[in-house]
């Protein structure tokens, strides 16, 4: 590179770039929500035969770094006079999606008259594991859950039990144990071991009623098969009150 600076634009750049191309796909969520659609299925059709960038599927976005670094670029374009729009909206809205899913599942918990919700993964992702809480969704998430006078329950494979109680969740060491005494599961990272979950075994005997897929990555079928009501980040089971159009008459 010419210089330092180059080079420390050229770290922003991919930094934000993908938090940029994460909030696309988080913006796809938002709107297939409100259709009624499924934004996974919307991303597979988008992404099939197309040569061009892949949409993201919708997620969580934090860590070290794309938590950060948004907020270095935004401060050193408005100090040479220039507001980057496009990249702190990005994060907006990266920021507001942790917020939205706890609302919905606080609001889906006081229809059914459920106070237990057990979430599982407390560090920023799932995979590659990590027990990195930088950019975490779970403190943008635990506000809302207080705030709904619910009883968090928690699970990570790496995050320690300090750190979970310290959140304000009460750890649960065994897997299945928090299924036996949740009304609801928040599945917010996809680390492999709840990729592997056997989910007939995990809802035998519980008592939970809703189980929040963030990542989609757990059985739906046998999930709802069990009476369960299944949702995810831009998916609901519940069709909409009134469907709205996705282009104007």
């Amino acid at each position: 590179m010419s210089s330092l600076e180059a080079a420390e634009l050229v770290k922003l750049t991919n930094n934000c770039h993908t938090d940029v191309i994460y909030a696309f796909g988080n913006e796809l969520a938002m709107l297939s929500e409100r259709f009624g659609l499924d934004p996974l299925e919307v991303v597979r059709a988008t992404n099939l035969d197309y040569p061009r960038p892949d949409i993201a599927k919708p997620g969580y976005v934090g860590g070290g770094c794309l938590s950060k670094d948004p907020y270095i670029m935004a401060f050193a374009g408005e100090r040479a006079g220039y507001r980057p729009g496009l990249i702190g909206a990005a994060r907006k809205l990266n920021e507001d999606l942790p917020v939205h899913v706890a609302a919905r599942v606080a609001d889906a918990l006081r229809a059914v008259g459920g106070t237990t919700l057990y979430v599982l993964g407390w560090a920023y992702k799932g995979w590659p594991p990590t027990d990195d809480m930088r950019g975490t969704p779970i403190a943008a998430m635990m506000p809302v859950f207080e705030e709904a006078g619910l009883r968090v329950l928690g699970h990570d494979p790496l995050v320690g039990a300090e750190v979970i109680r310290a959140r304000g969740g009460e750890p649960v060491d065994d897997l299945l144990t928090g299924f036996r005494e949740a009304d609801a599961v928040l599945v917010v990272t996809d680390h492999p071991d709840y990729r592997a979950l056997d989910m007939n075994r995990a809802l035998e005997g519980a008592r939970t009623r809703m189980v929040f897929d963030s990542w989609r990555i757990l059985d739906k079928a046998g999930i709802t098969a069990r009476g369960v009501r299944y949702e995810g980040l831009g998916y609901t089971s519940a069709a909409p009150a009134a469907p709205v159009p996705v282009v104007a008459a």
